[in-house]
């Protein structure tokens, strides 16, 4: 190739690029199911930063599956900031009790109910963005509570 002129070089690049670019790529992928899309779903903190409520949530969960968001593959309704306030006298996190009246275990049984899955946001810091409390210090107490609160009968209230 040293002794073709240079825009005979190029012209059989070209042509090179364009021959290969006619293969497909394959992606090699497991055939069991799991992650057939990246995890798709709703956080309230773009649009509702802080206003969250139950009643917001819940509308959110109702909207996803009436639109025809969840038969597309959107599986996920996370509140984000705001829906807890301090920590009671055990240390255990606490949902802001006007904003979520029912309690966050009744709030994940309808998402749930819906077919979806609920998330909550914490942050490893001492607060959070918004100056809720964070989980530093409380790691496994959270994610104990948190995850039993939803799903055993207990509320984090």
């Amino acid at each position: 190739m040293d002794k073709l002129p240079f825009s005979r070089k190029i012209v059989l690049s070209v042509v090179v690029l364009i021959f290969l670019s006619t293969f497909p790529l394959a992606a090699r992928a497991w055939d069991n199911g799991v992650a057939l899309t990246p995890p798709m779903g709703w956080n309230s903190w773009n649009k509702f930063g802080c206003n969250v409520s139950e009643d917001m949530i819940k509308s959110m969960a109702d909207a996803m599956v009436t639109s025809g968001m969840k038969d597309a593959g959107y599986q996920y309704v996370v509140i984000d900031d705001c829906w807890q306030v301090s920590r009671d006298e055990n240390g255990f996190i606490v949902a802001d009790p006007q904003r979520f009246p029912s309690g966050i275990k009744a709030l994940a049984d309808y998402v749930h109910a819906k077919g979806l899955k609920f998330g909550l946001y914490s942050d490893a810091g001492k607060l959070t963005c918004a100056k809720r409390p964070g989980s530093q210090g409380h790691e496994f107490q959270d994610a104990f509570r948190t995850r039993y609160s939803t799903r055993a009968g207990a509320s984090i209230t």
